[in-house]
């Protein structure tokens, strides 16, 4: 039996080697994410009086208490760092990663209201700010999902949570990972264009698959601009 997931963290970073110690806490009984889950064909938006307009388009800041952490509390990173918690997610920042980070909770966004990759349970992003690395297309943040909201909500999800199971769970784990048995983004509006370096990571409270990657809406060459560290 595969093992349920609460939260799908999705981990986007400008390239740049570093170490950085994730947790997302589990509940205490997670429902299980079954492979046979039905994903709805027709979807109902929520009524505009359930949800105004204004509260679907804001996001709100969540102010963050940053502490350091001595080097031997904390298996990872191998120096000192800050702790960054809010919701389910807590994060060491390594010295010398960024200057600090801030949380925004983003509320419900049914598919009727936007476009399907806008289409969010609710979730949180954790953004970076004075990253090492700048002046890139995407800005270095943690995005946290409830994965069994999120899957049964958005089917491009699903997917990426099923393939994310079979790489994690299976009992005859693939020896190399292709392209199509990667997990993806269901937030872009771009389709991967290819992957490198893929290695399977164990984090403080669970595991992932990592890689380098770029998005693109159409065949586009490798760049640094475009490149980023996706877990």
């Amino acid at each position: 039996m595969k093992k349920a997931f609460l939260f799908l963290s999705i981990f986007v970073m400008s390239t740049k080697a570093c170490d950085v110690a994730v947790t997302v806490a589990p509940p205490a009984n997670p429902a299980p994410l079954s492979a046979d889950t039905t994903i709805p064909t027709t979807f109902t938006p929520i009524p505009a009086t359930s949800i105004p307009t204004q509260v679907l388009a804001s996001a709100t800041a969540v102010p963050l208490t940053f502490t350091s952490i001595p080097t031997a509390t904390m298996p990872q990173p191998t120096s000192n760092g800050v702790l960054v918690s809010a919701g389910p997610l807590s994060a060491t920042l390594p010295s010398g990663l960024a200057d600090g980070a801030y949380v925004v909770q983003v509320p419900r966004n049914e598919i009727g209201s936007s476009a399907i990759w806008a289409a969010t349970p609710g979730h949180t992003v954790m953004k970076l700010d004075g990253y090492l690395l700048g002046g890139k297309f995407h800005e270095p943040q943690i995005y946290v999902y409830p994965a069994l909201d999120y899957a049964q909500m958005v089917p491009s999800a699903f997917e990426s949570i099923h393939r994310l199971d079979n790489i994690l769970y299976s009992p005859n784990p693939p020896i190399t990972i292709s392209d199509d048995q990667l997990p993806g983004i269901p937030f872009f509006n771009a389709q991967q264009v290819f992957a490198s370096h893929v290695q399977v990571l164990s984090i403080q409270n669970g595991g992932g698959v990592r890689f380098l990657t770029e998005y693109a809406q159409y065949p586009a060459s490798a760049n640094n601009y475009d490149l980023f560290y996706h877990f």
